[in-house]
This record gives structure tokens, C-alpha cells and sequence, in this order.
């Protein structure tokens, strides 16, 4: 996770602290304090990687330079226990190169110097050689004056206050988030800084003492060699046991919802099962009415095979008779009778060899008629011989129903 490190401290000629000698180190130059005539040189300091002077718009020119700007920052405060700078320390993310952390710290500087109109020294420093290689930072020294076109002016009160400091303090550190955040974004890097506490995140953590620069040097020539160091690992060891309870907890929930997910499978598997067999069942239904149509179409070729040219020549002459009986209206249901000893023979035939024939075709045409049907049918014929004379069970072929058709009573 990119750094979120963002702190406000004061620089107090009290502790024997001074602007000029703060400036010379953060910068890796050489100033003289022309207060006190001491000479304060770091040019040899190395991880110096840029010093940059900002200053409001209508600043006067000298205010860019180093030397002038802190000698005259020291120059403007006359008491023993002054505030003669204010220094802003910001963690610089490492997942950024040199000049994209330089953009970000001359960004959040000018925000700054906008909001509080002083001006500001941004120094930023690599990594010790002995730390940690991610710890990329920027010191920014600023006046606790404002500055104006004439110089230095009135003190910046608010961010000293008692009831505004700590808002002032808050609005800084959440100005450094999102300027960070912003360039992060720009460089499309997927972390994100959050300033808040780890509580006011609702995280579960101990947050470790910041040691400082004396403390720092100490635990790098012998770890847990001060009260800090110890402290820090301490917390750290806590930590650690708390994530790993945390690690635990997600396992089992990871769990628990790839079961559901499994279910929810199952699930999905069973439905298109089901769709399976539907479909299946229907296919079934659709190749069983296929094959009744087969076996129907089977049986009429069956029938048409075994006729004889005579079979045809009667079935011909009984077409006929069947034409003449509906033009007297009375010998359909004869004709139908007459035929069916040869559907039975074709039932048979294809019995016999082999033809499918399903058992509602075979029930079709070897199902009896019904004993009235058969009375009216032999009822119709009585009365047709009886206005004719003629039996029709004595005629041979169709010549005799010419005849009759010819000379026969009421035929016209």
C-alpha cells in the first residue's frame, strides 16, 4: 500500500532549534545564519534528491532564494522560545518514479502555499541506505508568516489556535490524501492512501510510535535497543495474530459461500436435466406416433400387393356398384360388408409374413358391426328385392346391374 505518512511539526528556537539550520539540512546546502554568524553546511549530506522554493504569486524575488528566504524568516522573530518555521513531513509513495513523487510533492506544497500564503522550502529525500527502500519522503519547511509583497507579514495564526489547529491539521492531511490519490491515478497505480486511524477505518490494529530520526539510527545499529523499538515489535507481534484470526475467519466464510455457490449449481444441473428428459420424453411420443403412421402406410401397400389384375378388375366393377348403389342410396353400407373378408385376408397376409400391424388396426377393421347396424343394412336390401324382384346375392357379375340399371323398375 502506497505511503499515507503526513505530519505537522514546529521548528522552536526554544530547544535550540533554528530556521536557517533546518533549511541547510532538509536542502543539502550551505547557509549562514546571519543572526547568530553560524555557518551550517550540509552540501556533503547525501539523498538529497531536489530543493525547490515556492512562494505566493506576489512574493518579491529574494523570497526564492534560500539563504535570503530563512535568514529573514529568522530575522522577523525576536523572542527565545519562537516558532521560527513549521515543517510539513509527507510519505512519498514508492510505487511512483522520481518525477512523478516530485510532481506530487510540488502539488501538495502549492496547495499549501495557496491556503495559507507563506512561503515554502520542498526538499525531498530517497530512502536511507540502511532502511527501509520504500521510505521515499519530502520535508516541506514553511514560514510561520505570511508572505507578502513587501516580505514577511502577519503570523498564520490558525494553524497554531487551540480550535482551529486541529481542524487546519485535519483539512492538511486530507489534502494530502486526495492530491496523492490523484497522481497515483494519473500513473495508474490501483492503491489508494487512507490518513484516517486505523479506528476511525474500523480496522482492528495497533498503530507503531513514530521514533524519529535519532531513535531510527539506534534500531538500525541494534534492533530493539530502545524502549520504541521494543514497543514497536510488541505491536507488531499483535498484529500479526490479530490478522492471522482475521485470515481464519475469511477462510471459513470463503467456504461457506462456495457452498452456496455449489448449491446453486446443483441446482442449475437439475433444472437442465429436467429440460433433458422433457425433451426427451417428447421425442419418444413423436417417434411412437411416427410409427403408427408407418405401420397404417405399411398395410395399404400391403393391401395393394396382394390384389390380383382380377382382385382389381372386381374392385373396379365394385367401384362401380359402390357408384350405383349411392346413386340409389342404399347399398354403402352393403359394399363395405362385401369388402371386408378381403381386408381380413390382407390382416392375415401380412400376419403371416411378417408386416407390423399394431393392435388398434388389427381392433379397426376385424371389430364386428353392430347387430342394428347389420338389421338396417339387411332390412335395406329385403326392400330393394322386393320392388325389383331381383336377388342381389344371385348376381354374378356387373353385367346383371346394367340390366337392371337399364330396365329395372324405377330407373329412369
Amino acid at each position: 500500500m502506497a505511503s499515507s505518512t503526513c505530519s505537522v511539526k514546529p521548528v522552536k528556537r526554544s530547544v535550540g532549534r533554528s530556521a536557517t539550520a533546518a533549511a541547510a539540512y532538509r536542502s543539502g546546502a550551505k547557509i549562514e545564519d546571519q543572526r547568530t554568524g553560524e555557518v551550517h553546511d550540509y552540501t556533503r549530506k547525501s539523498g538529497v534528491v531536489s530543493a525547490t522554493v515556492l512562494a505566493p504569486a506576489d512574493a518579491p524575488a529574494w523570497a526564492h532564494d534560500r539563504d535570503a528566504l530563512w535568514n529573514a524568516a529568522e530575522a522577523s522573530e525576536n523572542r527565545r522560545n519562537s516558532q521560527v518555521a513549521r515543517e510539513f513531513l509527507v510519505g512519498l509513495p514508492h510505487e511512483l518514479n522520481h518525477t512523478q513523487r516530485q510532481a506530487l510533492a510540488l502539488d501538495f506544497a502549492q496547495h499549501l502555499v495557496d491556503r495559507y500564503g507563506f512561503a515554502a522550502d520542498v526538499c525531498i529525500h530517497r530512502p536511507d541506505k540502511d532502511g527501509d527502500q520504500r521510505n521515499h519522503h519530502a520535508h516541506i519547511l514553511a514560514t510561520t508568516r505570511k508572505m507578502g509583497s513587501e516580505g514577511l507579514t502577519e503570523k498564520t495564526r490558525e494553524l497554531d489556535d487551540r480550535i482551529t489547529g486541529p481542524l487546519e491539521v485535519r483539512w492538511v492531511r486530507q489534502c494530502f490524501q486526495d492530491v496523492t490519490n490523484d497522481h497515483l491515478e494519473r500513473a495508474s497505480v490501483s492503491n489508494v492512501i487512507d490518513i484516517r486511524s486505523y479506528r476511525a477505518q474500523g480496522i482492528d490494529r495497533e498503530a507503531g510510535q513514530h521514533m524519529g530520526p535519532a531513535v531510527a539510527a539506534m534500531e538500525r545499529r541494534q534492533p530493539l535497543s530502545t524502549r520504541v523499538g521494543v514497543e514497536n515489535q510488541e505491536r507488531e507481534i499483535r498484529n500479526e495474530e490479530r490478522e492471522h484470526d482475521e485470515i481464519l475467519i475469511d477462510v471459513d466464510e470463503y467456504y461457506f459461500e462456495q457452498l452456496e455457490v455449489d448449491q446453486q449449481l446443483i441446482k442449475i444441473e437439475i433444472a437442465k436435466t429436467s429440460a433433458e428428459a422433457s425433451r426427451a420424453t417428447a421425442a419418444q411420443e413423436a417417434l411412437r406416433a411416427a410409427r403408427q403412421a408407418s405401420e397404417a402406410a405399411a398395410m395399404l401397400a400391403a393391401m395393394q400387393a396382394l390384389k390380383t389384375p382380377q382382385e382389381d378388375q372386381e374392385a373396379t366393377q365394385e367401384a362401380k356398384a359402390v357408384k350405383q348403389e349411392h346413386r340409389q342410396g342404399q347399398f354403402l353400407d352393403g359394399l363395405q360388408e362385401r369388402m371386408r373378408p378381403l381386408i381380413e385376408r390382407t390382416l392375415d397376409f401380412m400376419h403371416e409374413f411378417g408386416f407390423p400391424v399394431s393392435d388398434d388396426v388389427l381392433e379397426r377393421f376385424r371389430k364386428p358391426e353392430e347387430p342394428e347396424q347389420l338389421t338396417q343394412l339387411q332390412k335395406a336390401q329385403r326392400d330393394f328385392d322386393n320392388e325389383n324382384g331381383v336377388n342381389l346375392d344371385d348376381l354374378d357379375d356387373l353385367d346383371d346391374l346394367d340390366d337392371l340399371d337399364n330396365d329395372g323398375p324405377g330407373m329412369g
